[in-house]
């Protein structure tokens, strides 16, 4: 099984002050449990630095950017056809507030056939996701 990994997943795990952390750690321990092949990208990478930085400070920002950049993490870097189809899907998507790293984060998650998410973030709801959750 593969899980897509999302800024508001890791940010949730690693801040106690987030308002899903408990949940967040219970998710995590059963994906690593599990044994769950974790995706994420360079730019959920860079925005999830920027994020715990502006919320929470330097060290977090560290915290964080390290955790991604290490094992078991596979970051897939954008290159043009996934921009391409992150491009098509943010101009499909006209009527959701979504970013364009969400974009690519959808385009990846459907290339590579990743159904599930570690992410607090409804809009993976909105595009036809389902959320990791603990216990399964």
């Amino acid at each position: 099984m593969t899980t897509f990994v999302d800024t508001s997943g890791v940010i949730a795990l690693l801040s106690t002050a987030d308002a899903h952390h408990a949940e967040a750690v219970a998710t995590w321990k059963s994906l690593v449990e599990s044994r769950t092949r974790l995706v994420t990208t360079d730019l959920v990478l860079a925005e999830t630095v920027m994020v715990a930085r502006s919320r929470a400070g330097f060290d977090l920002s560290v915290s964080a950017g390290d955790r991604l950049l290490r094992p078991p993490f596979e970051i897939v870097w954008v290159e043009r056809p996934l921009l391409d189809a992150a491009w098509s899907l943010y101009r499909r998507y006209s009527d959701h507030v979504l970013s364009l790293c969400d974009c690519v984060s959808f385009a990846l998650m459907r290339i590579r056939r990743i159904e599930t998410a570690f992410t607090y973030d409804a809009d993976f709801d909105a595009v036809g996701f389902s959320h990791a959750r603990s216990g399964g």
